[in-house]
């Protein structure tokens, strides 16, 4: 007796050879076909296949053992039903509708490897966005891939035209670029974010931490003194933090680390600079800012 689980040299091989098809259906997901077939006592029946592009399905398992499944609408249930993530983007690796579907379904699944990250930039090249542009800079960001995150952040900026966003936007790439050891291009976009507005403590926040590095760079006086533009715009910063700001205590600490590192009495006096006097830096990131003599 055959047995479909049955291997070896008991196993009959059965077979029905296809005579005929005809195409009655293709459509964006199936296509239907129908096929007139012979069998293995030479009768003839007719077959109907419905042909699937064929797709992926995920299993996400967190750290705890647990699977995480995705609700959705079904048409064909009339109801939302509960499933796994799931998509089929071979057939159609441009589609816009089932790129967003795909990116959709692993955002909810918080998923965070690759194939995730390489559909979400095929969504971004198919429809370009600011807000996708955004997103795809956070998701770099949080990987650690800053060179990505900043490409998204320019390219972003480069369509955005409302101020307040491209401010955000600026405040962005000046963190990055901060974190990143991008010492310029950090005080560069915070310099700009911060002319867009004046009144978001963010930005002196960065630029006062970015004058504070690069007085390591400059030679004699000119690096102490370079701690006067750090801790007066580290002042404004925490004159403009709300008091819930994760960035204000931070400030705060930097503020009484610059002070310490001012220069003293003796290199003030020597430098011909008395107290109180204007003093111009001249090196680093800040050059050009102008600020107050105070001796240590």
């Amino acid at each position: 007796m055959y047995h479909p689980f049955v291997k070896g040299e008991n196993a009959m091989a059965h077979t029905e050879t296809m005579l005929e098809s005809k195409e009655i259906f293709n459509g964006r997901v199936i296509r239907v076909t129908v096929d007139k077939v012979q069998l293995e006592d030479g009768s003839t029946s007719t077959r109907e296949i419905v042909h699937h592009h064929g797709g992926a399905c995920i299993l996400p398992v967190d750290a705890d053992g647990n699977i995480t499944l995705v609700r959705q609408f079904r048409y064909a249930f009339g109801e939302e039903i509960w499933e796994l993530p799931a998509g089929k983007l071979e057939a159609a690796p441009d589609d816009e509708a089932l790129l967003a579907q795909a990116v959709a379904l692993m955002s909810r699944a918080k998923c965070d490897g690759d194939f995730y990250f390489s559909i979400a930039e095929k969504y971004y090249t198919v429809k370009p966005s600011s807000e996708t542009a955004m997103f795809l800079a956070q998701a770099f960001q949080s990987k650690g891939d800053y060179t990505k995150a900043m490409k998204y952040l320019n390219e972003a900026l480069a369509v955005e035209t409302d101020p307040a966003e491209r401010q955000l936007l600026l405040v962005r790439m000046a963190l990055v670029g901060f974190v990143s050891n991008d010492i310029q291009g950090a005080a560069s976009a915070a310099r700009q974010a911060r002319d867009l507005n004046p009144e978001d403590g963010v930005p002196y926040f960065v630029l006062a931490q970015c004058y504070g590095i690069s007085a390591a760079h400059c030679e004699g006086f000119a690096g102490p003194a370079t701690f006067w533009a750090a801790y007066d715009t580290m002042a404004k910063a925490v004159e403009l933090l709300p008091s819930d700001s994760e960035y204000r205590e931070p400030a705060k600490t930097s503020m009484n680390a610059f002070r310490s590192r001012f220069p003293t009495s003796e290199e003030c006096f020597f430098n011909e600079l008395q107290e109180g006097a204007r003093y111009t830096v001249n090196c680093g990131t800040a050059a050009g800012v102008s600020t107050t003599v105070r001796p240590r």
